[in-house]
C-alpha cells in the first residue's frame, strides 16, 4: 500500500509494460491509501473480526489482482512475484486458522 500511495508511476512501471499517465497514478495512489487505512482499521480490530475479513480480502485481491493481472494484462518478470507474495499470505491465513 505504501508504495502504491507514495510512488504509484514506478510501481506501475515496475510490474506492467505500460506507461502510467496521470489516471494510473491517481488510480494508484488511491488504491495504496485505501490499503493503508484497511491496515490501520485490522490493526485496531478486535482479531475476531480482523481474520474473516482480512482472508475474504486477500483471496479477493488475489483473484482481482495479481490473478487477473497475470492472466490478462502484459505485466513484466517484476509481477511474477506478486500472485506467489499474495498466495503466501493466504496461506498464512489458512495455517493460523
Amino acid at each position: 500500500g505504501l508504495q502504491f500511495f507514495l510512488a504509484p508511476g514506478f510501481t506501475i512501471e515496475q510490474n506492467f509494460k505500460v506507461v502510467p499517465d496521470k489516471y494510473h497514478k491517481f488510480m494508484g495512489r488511491f488504491t495504496g491509501m485505501c490499503m493503508l487505512t484497511l491496515c490501520k482499521l485490522m490493526k485496531s480490530a478486535d482479531e475476531a473480526i480482523v481474520w474473516p475479513v482480512s482472508f475474504a480480502f486477500t483471496a479477493a485481491v488475489m483473484a482481482c489482482g495479481p490473478g487477473f493481472a497475470e492472466m490478462y494484462l502484459d505485466t513484466t518478470p517484476m509481477h511474477k512475484g506478486a500472485p506467489v507474495l499474495v498466495g503466501g499470505v493466504l496461506a498464512v491465513h489458512l495455517l493460523s486458522a
